[in-house]
């Protein structure tokens, strides 16, 4: 008569089969999340956008005119200016830009506002490729915008707005 004797373990290829697995899994699951944070953050700077967005238009139905920087806004039209979501993996500018547009000193009677998406969006195609290069920003002579300009038709992932 024979004797079983009962097994009471895993054997080595058992485990290293389950951790594998569990290895696969966990990839899979960290780049959907991955680009769900960038999606959501996406979403949130273009949230953010029409904050600015409306607290410009509110400024401009009470002065006939835009303000020659976002500070202007604070605390009146909004309470401050939101910062632009961070942990994205790369080190590119997410800052939210603005360049009134005007033809006199201190009279804004339109403007840009952008920012840089991380993921392509469903918003982006109905960008209108604007290239602040060519602007005249005259109404806001106390600013340099050689450091914001951008060339949003040369930039697919450019989210922008005017008036």
């Amino acid at each position: 008569m024979k004797i079983f004797k009962k097994s009471l373990g895993f054997t080595l290829i058992e485990i290293v089969v389950v951790i594998a697995i569990m290895a696969i899994l966990t990839v899979i699951i960290y780049t959907s999340f991955s680009g769900a944070k960038a999606q959501s953050r996406d979403q949130l700077r273009i949230t953010n956008i029409s904050s600015i967005q409306l607290a410009l238009e509110t400024y401009f139905n009470q002065k006939h005119q835009y303000p020659t920087n976002l500070n202007l806004l604070i605390p009146l039209y909004i309470n401050k200016i939101p910062t632009p979501p961070s942990g994205s993996p790369d080190s590119l500018d997410y800052s939210y830009n603005y360049v009134p547009i005007g033809n006199t000193p201190n009279l804004c009677i339109s403007y840009h506002l952008w920012t840089k998406l991380e993921t392509g969006n469903i918003n982006l195609s109905s960008k209108k490729s604007f290239n602040s290069k060519s602007v005249n920003t005259s109404c806001a002579v106390s600013q340099d915008f050689s450091t914001t300009t951008v060339d949003a038709s040369s930039d697919s992932l450019i989210y922008d707005v005017t008036p």
